[in-house]
């Protein structure tokens, strides 16, 4: 890459067909040269190897890669969720009875479940990752299967759809899902997990990036989509009445097979229609 001043005011800098890699991130900043001292920035994402070139106001141009500033970035995001989630967690160390057993009557009012799917937090990432991502949709159904047959409110309100429907609108029930086991988490007096709008998102964003982050995000956001399950499934397993063997079972192998034969399939079709 290089730097070539152009006429009065303004820099030019040109990416060469050698530094523009597939999917690299840069960040080009510049710091006009006046008084003012403005500084201004953006991010840009090559996706050819095809030269370009970038105008800016004058002053000096840095071009320098952002991998690891957009890590610094994330781990300063997720340090803040964690310290919101510090700071919004239920517990149990309530003044008196009556403020416990109002916290008590406000999660039955919620609704809460007596019966979940097991199965070892490892176990369902290892079959998450096996299978393109889509035994998370399995685990769905399951959970929704298992928590409907021990669902209780105090109005005597069933959960009315069905797994299946559940499964098949997983951005909703999802949410719905992990605020289920924080209520029953901390019903059993055990730590819940994030609250839902976080895992919910950071689930959801986790697929967009599959088919839209550039380079190896793409590979960053697959793990965090089979991850995020996991991650619910290992506060899930604190009320399990047994010790969870780490073998899956014979049901999902052939679920998390199935899943990889779909994702085989899918890749299959996207490179011949290309």
């Amino acid at each position: 890459m290089r730097g070539q001043v152009g006429r009065i005011g303004v820099v030019k800098i040109t990416v060469s067909p050698r530094d523009a890699q597939d999917g690299q991130m840069w960040k080009i900043v510049g710091w006009a040269s006046n008084k003012n001292e403005k500084v201004f920035s953006f991010l840009c994402v090559k996706t050819s190897i095809t030269p370009r070139s970038y105008t800016f106001n004058e002053g000096r141009v840095i071009l320098y890669n952002v991998i690891m500033l957009e890590l610094l970035q994330m781990a300063a995001i997720f340090g803040g969720l964690y310290i919101l989630y510090a700071l919004t967690i239920k517990k149990w160390n309530y003044t008196t009875e009556a403020q416990r057993k109002a916290r008590r009557e406000l999660l039955k009012q919620k609704g809460l479940s007596n019966t979940f799917y097991f199965i070892h937090e490892r176990t369902l990432l290892l079959l998450n990752l096996f299978s393109g991502g889509l035994f998370s949709l399995f685990w769905l159904f399951r959970q929704w299967q298992a928590a409907r047959r021990g669902y209780k409110r105090l109005d005597g309100q069933p959960l009315k759809t069905s797994p299946l429907w559940r499964t098949l609108l997983f951005p909703w029930s999802f949410f719905e899902l992990n605020a289920l086991i924080n209520r029953i988490c901390e019903y059993m007096h055990h730590t819940p997990a994030f609250p839902p709008f976080i895992w919910s998102t950071a689930w959801l964003v986790c697929l967009i990036g599959i088919f839209a982050a550039p380079g190896w995000w793409k590979w960053v956001s697959y793990f965090g989509w089979c991850w995020v399950p996991a991650v619910l499934q290992n506060r899930l397993n604190a009320l399990a009445p047994q010790t969870l063997p780490k073998r899956p079972q014979v049901s999902e192998i052939v679920a998390s097979a199935i899943g990889f034969l779909l994702t085989v399939g899918v890749l299959g079709v996207v490179l011949i229609i290309k």
